[in-house]
């Protein structure tokens, strides 16, 4: 949440978050905070009808793809990497934020954490096998943090290691 107040003050806007950090007043304006990990284009469909017009997606990365469905939805979001998008009764602030700190990034997780849910939802979605490298295709992804996801939800039972996509890959 330092990135966000540093990105609302280095753009001129007055940024308060709370103690906890599930909300945020920029300009005057509260927002409560849904934090992800990544938002992906298929994520945000499903986002964009969940959250409210008084909520701040705030996640490590959010994909253009994922960026241009949240506006047109008039969702407000930050992407951590540097990207600010409100869309609020009168405030309407589209701005690329200069980010001095690096939000860390885990190379370990929770199995449905960011890389793994967009590989579940696209195993759910899809009944075509694929690989690792095609899954890394669609989602846009790595084939390592997808084989790493894949592995994850063998690990939690979350799918089975005979799974066509688990298959082809190299667990």
């Amino acid at each position: 949440m330092r990135s966000l107040k540093s990105g609302c003050e280095q753009l001129g806007l007055r940024c308060r978050v709370s103690a906890s950090t599930t909300s945020v007043v920029i300009e005057e304006e509260t927002f409560e905070v849904r934090r992800t990990e990544r938002v992906s284009e298929t994520l945000a469909r499903g986002l964009a009808d969940a959250i409210g017009s008084d909520e701040l997606l705030v996640a490590q990365r959010i994909t253009e793809d994922a960026r241009t469905i949240l506006r047109k939805r008039s969702v407000s979001f930050f992407d951590e990497r540097g990207y600010l998008s409100i869309r609020r009764g009168p405030m309407a602030i589209e701005a690329a934020v200069p980010i001095t700190e690096i939000p860390s990034v885990k190379r370990r997780g929770q199995p449905l954490d960011g890389i793994g849910l967009d590989v579940a939802l696209w195993l759910l979605h899809t009944s075509e096998p694929g690989g690792v490298r095609a899954i890394s295709r669609e989602i846009g992804r790595t084939a390592s943090s997808v084989s790493d996801a894949l592995r994850r939800l063998v690990d939690e039972g979350l799918i089975t290691a005979d799974h066509p996509a688990a298959l082809t890959g190299d667990l």
